[in-house]
């Protein structure tokens, strides 16, 4: 037998703090790798432009990772981008932790 394509309507919309959380997490996670490409393309020496950069993307990534968070207590509204905002911004977190530590070490 057929199976018969069901629709499913809902009153869910698009969140908007999670579509800014994803656009923030996409712009820190994309500036904290040029950083880090830059300064492995400079030989490993790194600069202050490239340090502010991977700071400006911290900064970034924590406004990005409370949008995100607040987008999820949401109701009626999908989770798709609240989600991926969070992962992508936790990511860069987790990168300029990273290059913290092993510049401390």
């Amino acid at each position: 037998m057929a199976r018969r394509k069901r629709y499913m309507f809902t009153n869910k919309e698009k969140s908007r703090r999670g579509m800014i959380s994803s656009v923030f997490g996409c712009f820190a996670l994309a500036s904290v790798s040029l950083a880090v490409y830059l300064c492995f393309k400079n030989g490993g020496e790194g600069s202050p432009k490239y340090g502010l950069g991977a700071f400006l993307s911290f900064i970034f990534a924590s406004i990005g990772f409370s949008f995100g968070a607040r987008a999820c207590s949401e109701e009626d509204a999908f989770m798709i981008s609240p989600v991926f905002g969070i992962t992508t911004n936790l990511i860069a977190v987790l990168i300029a932790f990273a290059i913290l530590f092993l510049g401390v070490y």
